[in-house]
């Protein structure tokens, strides 16, 4: 029997074949990762991420992440609102973003509308850290105290030099 008379597959047998099913699959996922990993580093360079749900860019838009399903109780609008009403952020600024599964959102169930109920003080809390982050970094530019420091419309004001930083000519500090 010539090479190109033999059969290409003989008699494999489940567990070899399972085998061989495992192998492709973790040089695909490898193959994957090593393909695209360089993208999505790529892209957080591009940008300041003061925690999961804000993102500042140079260009002084801020993506707010909205971690629960739109399900007609306005919770797309609502959320993001509450984190940048804290922040000080110019809402016209401002881009949703809708979250995937994460766990480091937190509970992610849009259910009985008790998405605002349940998590308003932590919404809060996530704006005025980032408001506390950005209030931070213009304190250590300008080496004052962060008292001196006030968030207001999308940017940090020095109160005593009258001295601005836009939120994103501070994420990179913050």
């Amino acid at each position: 029997m010539d090479v190109i008379d033999k059969p290409i597959i003989e008699n494999v047998s489940r567990r070899s074949f399972l085998k061989g099913l495992g192998l492709a699959s973790g040089g695909f996922v490898l193959a994957t990762t090593l393909t695209f990993g360089h993208i999505a580093m790529a892209d957080t360079a591009k940008h300041n991420a003061l925690n999961v749900f804000i993102t500042i860019h140079a260009n002084n838009h801020i993506d707010i992440i909205c971690h629960r399903s739109e399900m007609g109780q306005g919770v797309r609008t609502s959320i993001p609102q509450i984190i940048a009403d804290e922040l000080e952020a110019d809402w016209s600024l401002v881009n949703v973003v809708q979250g995937m599964g994460n766990n480091a959102y937190g509970s992610q169930n849009t259910d009985g509308s008790s998405s605002i109920r349940k998590a308003f003080l932590q919404l809060r809390q996530i704006g005025a850290s980032a408001r506390y982050m950005l209030r931070q970094a213009a304190a250590n530019f300008w080496p004052v105290s962060i008292d001196e420091c006030l968030a207001l419309n999308h940017q940090v004001s020095h109160q005593i030099t009258g001295k601005s930083l836009s939120y994103g000519q501070l994420a990179e500090l913050a």
